[in-house]
């Protein structure tokens, strides 16, 4: 392989963010299979084991509650995606978003959100045991309606998908106004989110307040408004104080940031490009790589890796 060669660059994954990496977030690695990646520097701190998802039910099985703290994980990811100010708040509003919707997944369950704001586009992936992973791209024009689409991944493949316009360009609304017109259902999504004097989230809480297809309207109206009238509520334990109802906690998980994607994944999606642009780019000696969108990393493959003659 030439090293003066220019590789050709793929981008593995649903969407490309585009845009350079913020160099002071990330630190690149060497794969010892011989590939490249680039990890950002925060989530390979263990302080990132600190955030967590908290799931609640009222002990007449009615009413719930889901709260998380993921101030850790949503700093890394606006670290790893050059993110601030506004755009990083509401970054960090639509992965608690996510992250709660997703509590109510199946194991081996994965939501994968695409959420249209303004000019922005978010996109979050997360599972039902707190696993996330997100990316936000720009586009060209802004919109007065906002759209939410969701897809739910099972072992087999997709399960159910459903796209929403709503007609709010507040992240909480949106989140609000999908569940309103997708299942029929009333809830109330707190997503709160601070910054510090760099423009990156500090305190990023998030709970929804749920019932069920059966819970009884006027039960879960009345939850809604003394939480709007409460002020101030604990991650670990949000239901203090709220009324006289008696809440059990259901679980209380680890939130934290993942990407499937592999070096394996990463290969497969070259050899998609099919045997004759391989060996075109084989016999010039073009090295390939795979850039994931979602956490940057980058599978670097050489000729004798890609060439349709490698393929087992």
């Amino acid at each position: 392989m030439d090293p003066n060669s220019f590789p050709v660059r793929i981008f593995l994954g649903m969407f490309h963010s585009g845009g350079e990496v913020g160099a002071g977030a990330m630190e690149r690695k060497v794969d010892p299979r011989g590939g490249m990646y680039l990890a950002p520097l925060l989530m390979m701190n263990t302080e990132t084991s600190k955030d967590s998802l908290v799931r609640w039910l009222d002990r007449e099985a009615t009413l719930r509650i889901v709260a998380t703290d993921a101030t850790h994980t949503t700093r890394a990811l606006c670290l790893l995606h050059d993110l601030e100010g506004e755009t990083a708040r509401t970054f960090a509003r639509a992965v608690l978003g996510g992250l709660l919707l997703a509590s109510d997944l199946k194991s081996f369950q994965t939501l994968s959100l695409q959420i249209e704001i303004a000019d922005r586009v978010y996109h979050i992936d997360a599972t039902g045991e707190a696993l996330v992973r997100a990316m936000v791209t720009r586009r060209a024009h802004e919109t007065p309606v906002s759209r939410l689409a969701l897809r739910r991944f099972g072992q087999k493949g997709m399960l159910y998908q459903s796209v929403v316009d709503i007609p709010s360009q507040d992240i909480a609304g949106v989140f609000e106004g999908f569940v309103l017109q997708s299942d029929q259902q009333v809830m109330r999504a707190c997503l709160e989110c601070e910054l510090d004097p760099q423009g990156l989230p500090v305190g990023v809480q998030g709970a929804l307040v749920r019932g069920f297809p059966d819970t009884p309207a006027g039960a879960l109206q009345a939850l809604i408004a003394r939480w709007d009238l409460r002020v101030g509520w604990k991650v670990d334990d949000p239901a203090a104080g709220l009324d006289d109802r008696t809440w059990d906690r259901l679980s209380h998980q680890a939130v934290e940031h993942h990407c499937p994607c592999s070096r394996e994944r990463a290969l497969g999606s070259v050899r998609a490009l099919g045997d004759v642009a391989l060996r075109e780019a084989a016999s010039k000696g073009e090295p390939m790589e795979v850039v994931c969108d979602f956490c940057r990393s980058v599978y670097s493959f050489g000729p004798a890796e890609f060439a349709p003659e490698s393929a087992g």
